[in-house]
């Protein structure tokens, strides 16, 4: 009954890829807007610049409202970003200033049951044996305290950024399902996701999956979880096809499905 159902899921799941157009800068802010810190201990400074005099130092979290974008730009960790006018508010009196872009969330979710926030932006660059990689970073703060953070890096030769943050997806054992997607608009581009299960005050990656297209080859990865359509009760399913060769024919060459079980603070195969 199981491989009957897997295969039904399948059939569903080759016409359901949907490639996505919207498009993420990296933090880049629009003014007016209410973001938040995503670094403990920023300096706040009363000039757009290193050499400026430090006004505050603010923890993880603290809510900032961007004034403008300068025109001045500071390099760290291979990160090119400009400096911001801010306003913040510290003993009751609001206080404008400026800091770096990159100790800003580029985006963010806020969990008012509990109140925390989960802050998502780009860590920076690195080499890894003589490859270029860029570093995201996933960070959780409680009353402008971090509990935890995740870094994972990538290949940086995409154009589409996406944080996302769900319930638990019916999983039990697990709180929050929270994913990073990157993806190319180009052949041989790279693509893929990154999924953390939030569990008890921690964050854990629980499966990275990719994707890729070079005409005429291509290869997908996909997870079903319990509250989607098709989802298997407290079950992750892994699905992966590729195939190509001819441009008429995009039938898979290997389809491979796998179903994935919370075990011990992560994804088990559930053989």
């Amino acid at each position: 009954m199981k491989t009957f159902k897997i295969s039904l899921i399948i059939l569903f799941l080759f016409a359901s890829f949907i490639v996505k157009a919207d498009e993420s800068p990296f933090h880049n802010f629009e003014e007016g807007t209410t973001q938040f810190l995503i670094a403990d201990d920023v300096n706040i400074r009363d000039a757009a610049s290193t050499d400026g005099k430090v006004i505050a130092t603010l923890p993880i979290a603290t809510e900032v409202n961007i004034i403008q974008k300068t025109e001045e730009y500071y390099t760290l960790f291979m990160l090119d970003l400009p400096w911001y006018k801010i306003s913040f508010v510290q003993d009751g009196e609001t206080i404008n200033g400026y800091v770096w872009a990159g100790l800003i969330a580029q985006e963010y979710f806020y969990e008012k049951e509990k109140d925390n926030y989960f802050l998502f932006g780009i860590a920076g660059y690195n080499e890894d044996e003589g490859y270029k990689r860029i570093e995201f970073q996933l960070r959780v703060a409680h009353k402008n305290e971090e509990i935890d953070k995740k870094i994972v890096s990538t290949h940086p030769d995409f154009s589409l950024l996406y944080f996302k943050m769900s319930d638990n997806k019916k999983m039990k054992g697990v709180e929050n399902v929270l994913s990073i997607e990157y993806a190319a608009e180009y052949c041989g581009g790279a693509s893929g996701e990154f999924y953390f299960f939030y569990v008890n005050e921690k964050l854990y990656l629980a499966k990275k999956i990719i994707e890729g297209f070079d005409a005429p080859y291509y290869h997908y990865e996909k997870l079903i979880f319990p509250s989607d359509e098709c989802g298997i009760a407290d079950r992750v399913l892994w699905i992966m096809r590729s195939g190509g060769g001819e441009e008429d024919d995009m039938e898979p060459d290997e389809v491979e499905v796998k179903l994935y079980k919370w075990e011990n603070l992560k994804l088990v195969e559930d053989k």
